[in-house]
C-alpha cells in the first residue's frame, strides 16, 4: 500500500527526540468522511483537504520533513499541505523537503520508468519555493545533491560544492516558519 508520510521530528526542552509519521490519510476514510475538529486546533489554519490535515496542536513541532513526498500529491493540493505543515511547526521551526530534481535527465528517466512513480509529477525548485511561500514560510535555501552515481563514487566529496548546479538527482529546500 502506497502511502505518503510526513515525519515531523521534535526535540523538547527535556532534550528527548520523538518522531511521528501521518499517512496522506486516516485508515479506512473515504474522501466523504468527516473528520472531527480537535478543539485543540485552529480550524481556520486547516489545510482545504481534509485528506492532509494533521491532527495535533498548532505549533507542536520544530521540523517537519517531507522526503520524495510531493511529487506524489498533486500540485493543486500542496499549498494546503504546506499550510497545513506551517500551522503545526512551533515560530522559527523548519520545514526540510527533498525532492526528485527535474532538471535532472537521469532522474526524470528513472521516475518516467518506475512503477512506483505511475502517477508522480515531479516539482520544480521554483514551484515549490512559491508554494512554501505563500504557505508563509519565510524564503529558504534551495541545495541540489547527489550527482555522481556509485561507480563515480571517489568524486562525491566534490559535491560539497556543487550544491549550487542543479544537475543533481535531487535537490532539498529548507524553510522557516516566522
Amino acid at each position: 500500500m502506497k502511502q505518503n508520510l510526513i515525519a515531523s521530528l521534535t526535540n523538547t526542552a527535556r532534550c528527548t527526540r520523538r518522531a511521528s509519521g501521518f499517512p496522506e490519510s486516516p485508515p479506512n476514510s473515504s474522501p466523504s468522511t468527516k473528520l472531527p475538529t480537535p478543539p485543540t486546533c485552529s480550524p481556520g489554519a486547516w489545510a482545504t483537504s481534509p485528506q492532509y490535515w494533521i491532527l495535533v496542536r498548532d505549533a507542536s513541532f520544530d521540523v517537519v520533513f517531507f522526503a520524495c513526498v510531493l511529487h506524489h500529491v498533486a500540485h493543486s493540493e500542496h499549498p494546503g499541505l504546506l499550510a497545513e505543515a506551517h500551522r503545526v511547526l512551533q515560530p522559527g521551526g523548519s520545514l526540510v523537503v527533498f525532492e526528485h530534481n527535474p532538471y535532472n535527465p537521469l532522474t526524470v528517466h528513472a521516475v518516467n520508468t518506475s512503477p512506483l512513480d505511475a502517477n508522480a509529477v515531479l516539482l520544480t525548485p521554483s514551484s515549490l519555493r512559491r508554494s512554501a511561500e505563500r504557505a508563509g514560510f519565510q524564503p529558504g535555501v534551495l541545495r541540489y545533491c547527489m550527482f555522481f552515481p556509485r561507480a563515480l563514487r571517489a568524486l562525491r566529496p566534490l559535491e560539497r560544492g556543487l550544491h549550487w548546479l542543479p544537475l543533481g538527482a535531487q535537490y532539498s529546500y529548507h524553510a522557516q516558519r516566522s
